[in-house]
């Protein structure tokens, strides 16, 4: 099928045919061209849906090692979007570590050597709260390390 309209924002003359995308979908709906589209739309790189671009966020995804496009939803909705306190900016990574006493990190920050695993207990400490035992070659936390 083929659809040719007016773009309500810019006036240019548009012709859509062929197997439509959502976004296409959407063009047609709201009689805007392409450009004037993906100002007001985006594709969310989670569900991959069009929505409204003050309706998503820009995310750091670290598996990827780039920036995606989520929408509220999905960001919502998904226990791998946290706060980076070492990077101080929103990301998505399944293998996020809460450090105690600081906040959540991404796996990647964890391995640049300011933050451990205390041998004994398990949990992830700044490297500036633990006590390193000479006798193991390994750090502790305090309460560990003084047992």
């Amino acid at each position: 099928m083929k659809y040719e309209f007016e773009c309500r924002e810019c006036g240019k003359v548009r012709v859509v045919e062929g197997e439509l995308t959502k976004l296409e979908e959407v063009m047609i709906d709201e009689q805007l061209c392409y450009s004037c589209a993906t100002d007001i739309y985006a594709y969310c790189d989670m569900c991959e849906e069009v929505v409204r671009r003050d309706e998503t966020n820009e995310i750091y995804d670290v598996n990827k090692s780039e920036w995606v496009i989520i929408c509220e939803d999905c960001e919502r909705n998904n226990e791998d979007i946290f706060y980076c306190e070492a990077h101080e900016r929103m990301e998505i990574d399944s293998n996020n570590r809460t450090i105690m006493n600081y906040g959540t990190i991404c796996n990647d920050e964890f391995y640049w050597g300011d933050y451990f695993t205390c041998t004994e207990c398990g949990d992830h400490w700044h490297i500036d709260d633990g006590y390193w035992d000479d006798d193991v070659e390994e750090y502790f936390c305090e309460s560990c390390y003084q047992d």
